[in-house]
């Protein structure tokens, strides 16, 4: 019964995830991509969204009735009034109050779907994926030059499904139950598990902007590929909960080097190569949270915190060569599957 609820909730998340982040790239590419301060405003955006989400969380988990969920989706519709004045100064303040919106909707989905999924993987899976389908909706917006109204209309659904579905896993006092029954851990020390966790979720980042993909020059091109990743989160989530999370993480990694490296300038080859490499994100979710099954908000910012580490090198570097970038990569996974190997328990 609680898996189900975990699943209608996965869903429910997914739309909302789905529509912040339309809503968050929508702004960022309306305002600032044709600017010169489209790398500051990037490197703004990923601090304050990525950043305070563990604080958030452990506020949350203190507070019962604060509602993070509710908050957000306030703070992201001001983002949005802000975009509609007349002075460049207001989209500096909107894009705060954009970044924060977007940390406590998040907090409160990982809320949702973590602590009704019985140990299980997919809801949070599912919930994760719509926000890839929601950066390529939102970028194609902006640049399609629609009214802001699609955006806020799209969000004005969000919070009320959210509202709606709160009475699926809070009791009268805003409390929800907490995510003890994820068990993905290997018998290792809670140091070394939490350590290598957020070693892997720092490589998936970093590599996540490494992979060449010469092919993609169209908004067509650009869309399957946000697609692939959607799909790979969703499917590493369910796949892992069928056969195993140990025996997906180490598949989906190291199968998807090969593709990746060979797949620069052959969309369909590197994009599946970028849904393998996408699966293990709802498995290192799952690994943390067996050790922090006391604190699902905690163990979420954590995740996202990990995620803001692997990317920062790419605002201030990237590797040009195409062999030298694709030996990096290579020695990533390795890495990252080795620590999988060891961490998660299981059979391999």
């Amino acid at each position: 019964m609680k898996n189900k609820t975990g699943m209608k909730l996965g869903w429910v998340y997914c739309y909302i995830h789905f529509a912040v982040e339309v809503v968050c790239f929508y702004y960022l590419y309306r305002l600032f991509s044709v600017q010169p301060f489209w790398g500051l405003a990037a490197f703004t955006y990923d601090v304050l969204a990525f950043m305070p989400q563990s604080m958030i969380g452990m506020f949350v988990q203190k507070h019962p009735r604060a509602h993070a969920g509710m908050s957000g989706g306030i703070l992201l519709a001001a983002s949005l009034l802000m975009a509609e004045l007349p002075f460049a100064a207001f989209y500096w303040i909107g894009l705060i109050l954009l970044a924060l919106g977007n940390a406590a909707v998040h907090i409160w989905g990982a809320f949702a779907t973590m602590t009704t999924s019985g140990g299980k993987l997919a809801p949070s899976a599912v919930f994760v994926a719509g926000g890839s389908f929601g950066v390529v909706t939102g970028m194609m917006m902006a640049g399609g030059g629609m009214n802001v109204l699609l955006p806020l209309f799209l969000l004005f659904a969000a919070i009320v499904l959210m509202m709606g579905t709160d009475h699926m896993w809070r009791d009268r006092d805003g409390r929800e139950e907490l995510c003890s029954e994820f068990a993905l851990a290997a018998d290792r020390p809670f140091a070394r598990i939490l350590f290598l966790g957020f070693v892997v979720v720092m490589i998936r980042s970093y590599m996540a902007y490494g992979i060449p993909t010469a092919w993609n020059k169209t908004a067509a091109q650009t869309t399957a590929l946000f697609f692939a990743m959607g799909i790979g989160k969703g499917l590493g989530g369910v796949l892992a909960d069928r056969f195993g999370a140990k025996r997906v993480a180490l598949f989906s990694s190291l199968l998807a080097f090969p593709f990746l490296a060979a797949g620069n300038r052959l969309m369909y080859v590197s994009l599946f190569g970028i849904l393998l490499f996408s699966m293990t994100m709802p498995i290192t979710l799952g690994l943390i949270a067996s050790v922090l099954n006391r604190a699902p908000g905690l163990a979420f910012g954590v995740t996202t915190i990990g995620l803001l580490f692997g990317c920062l090198p790419v605002f201030f570097f990237r590797i040009q060569d195409f062999y030298a970038n694709i030996g990096v990569l290579g020695m990533l996974t390795i890495v990252a599957a080795a620590a999988l190997r060891d961490t998660l328990k299981g059979g391999t």
